[in-house]
């Protein structure tokens, strides 16, 4: 078959007939123009019409016509049909949410009636519970109920007004909200939440439920201490109340609030003023810190513990949150220490600061007197742990608290308490020539005598005194007798004086004296 560019020109061969799609159609409709002009010869080969002549322009027009009717037609139908889907769609939205509406009304009416305490029909795994008064035909509202035990489709509640223990059912037609209000999954209900809730006292079934509006939760809470004297606990800066029907678990096991400290992290879950519900998150372990003494204006630091103090007034033991931990201490005398240490729940891991590098410094000991002994003992070891040493060259030693002693024979030693802080020091020390003492024993013939010695009276013989080592004067009288003065040497640790007194024979002597022997005898 041949084709020209016109549409309206093509020619036929054979039996097959070529056409653009809108002739084609106008064919399919060749039944619906019997009363026009045929488009074809009445004679047919093999039962088939052969076209001889194209049609004409009159009946083109016409099944023109006739196919815009036909789509008008489709086109109506399918609106009418479209129209009538849309009215009965509204009409079933408009009767559901007039139902939603009337149930809400109806939930939130109050009820005039007279309340009367019944006891709850609901199946329980503990005595029946009193409920809070019927709200109509079986109904039951509580307010304030704690979530115990999850066990889909039965959920046991603890009545928080009552203590009432309550078991009910959860249905499909149980509506369940979220504390905004949105509905909610009873799979999202979990231990420890508080709701309000209404149920069938018949049945046991759960009508509506939602999460109380007086409930709150606080997850990741730290810095939580509790306090059973005021059986309280306090997070942070705020103070709760609890019960002895709180929930503590540790992955899903009971767990003895009397274990919480400030260190562990945990999940609250609380209603008005009490916390009724806590999770252990992350518990704690604890931290001991051995050999303290001796570091100089140590510091503690425990990293993300908020634990920064003066290793002075740290305590030996530190409670912190499971898990790993960096340990730093400084100190002027020591090179800064770090320790990592992973503590486990409930346990405690050893921190040891005898092993740290000690930093040394040189230690200049200058004295008055040449050739001094020094000994140098620890401020905490005491003597024990001395030693003895030279001062012809700086003496190095950490930095630390040290005794040190400097002596030398003839001299009083000098011991003081010595701080190194600085790697560079001087201590210098002044040394006192110690003084000997010798122990003199004055006798005279006869007894009675009076004894000075460098003019300082002593006494009457026979006397005894102590002497510095070295020269003096003494001088010994007694009326009637010549008067002795004499040097004295004293060199010895005792030094004995006998003095012979000669008479004065310028002086009248009583009858029957002595001649006798004066002189002064020094053995």
């Amino acid at each position: 078959m041949k084709r020209d560019d016109d549409f309206n020109d093509f020619e036929f061969e054979d039996d097959e007939v070529y056409e653009k799609p809108i002739k084609k159609r106008i064919y399919e409709d060749y039944d619906d123009l019997a009363d026009t002009e045929p488009p074809f010869d009445e004679g047919t080969e093999a039962g088939r019409p052969k076209p001889k002549r194209r049609p004409s322009e009159e009946y083109m027009e016409t099944a023109r016509a006739k196919i815009s009717e036909k789509k008008s037609s489709e086109q109506k139908y399918q609106y009418r049909v479209f129209l009538l889907l849309t009215i009965c769609v509204g009409f079933v939205v408009f009767i559901l949410t007039m139902m939603m509406i009337l149930r809400v009304w109806n939930k939130g009416e109050p009820n005039n009636a007279e309340p009367q305490a019944e006891t709850s029909t609901a199946p329980a795994s503990e005595a029946p519970t009193e409920s809070a008064g019927p709200t109509g035909a079986g109904q039951e509202i509580v307010d304030g109920a704690m979530v115990i035990e999850m066990g889909i489709p039965n959920i046991k509640f603890y009545q928080m007004s009552s203590s009432n223990i309550l078991e009910l059912k959860v249905t499909n037609l149980t509506e369940i909200r979220s504390k905004s209000g949105n509905f909610m999954g009873a799979s999202e209900i979990s231990i420890g939440d508080v709701v309000d809730l209404e149920y069938d006292g018949e049945s046991g079934d759960i009508i509506s439920l939602g999460i109380s509006p007086e409930s709150w939760e606080q997850e990741s809470a730290t810095n939580v201490t509790v306090d059973y004297s005021e059986n309280s606990i306090r997070v942070g800066n705020k103070v709760y109340g609890y019960t002895n029907q709180i929930i503590s678990v540790n992955k899903g096991e009971p767990y003895d609030i009397g274990r919480v400290t400030a260190a562990d992290t945990l999940s609250l879950k609380g209603y008005q003023s009490n916390v009724v519900y806590i999770e252990l998150i992350k518990g704690h372990g604890s931290i001991t810190i051995e050999n303290k003494a001796g570091i100089i204006n140590g510091i503690l630091e425990i990293d993300s513990t908020g634990i920064f103090i003066n290793l002075s007034e740290a305590k030996d033991t530190y409670d912190v949150p499971e898990g790993i931990h960096n340990i730093k201490v400084t100190g002027d005398n020591i090179n800064d220490f770090t320790q990592q240490v992973n503590v486990g729940e409930g346990a405690n891991e050893l921190v040891d600061l005898g092993t740290v590098e000690q930093k040394n410094a040189r230690l200049t000991i200058t004295a008055n007197v040449p050739d001094v002994g020094v000994f140098i003992s620890s401020d905490v070891g005491g003597s024990a742990d001395g030693a003895y040493y030279s001062i012809d060259e700086p003496i190095e030693l950490p930095l630390g608290s040290y005794i040190i002693k400097v002596e030398k024979e003839g001299y009083h030693p000098v011991e003081r308490r010595v701080i190194l802080s600085s790697l560079s020091q001087t201590e210098n020390f002044e040394l006192k020539e110690s003084v000997k003492v010798s122990k003199v024993y004055i006798t005279s013939q006869p007894e009675g005598a009076d004894v000075y010695i460098d003019n300082q009276y002593i006494g009457l013989t026979p006397v005894e005194t102590d002497i510095v080592y070295g020269y003096h004067t003494i001088i010994i009288s007694k009326d009637g007798y010549t008067t002795v003065n004499s040097p004295l040497d004293v060199k010895a640790e005792e030094t004995p004086v006998n003095v012979g007194l000669l008479y004065d024979y310028t002086v009248p002597q009583e009858d029957g004296g002595d001649d006798g022997d004066s002189g002064f005898f020094e053995d």
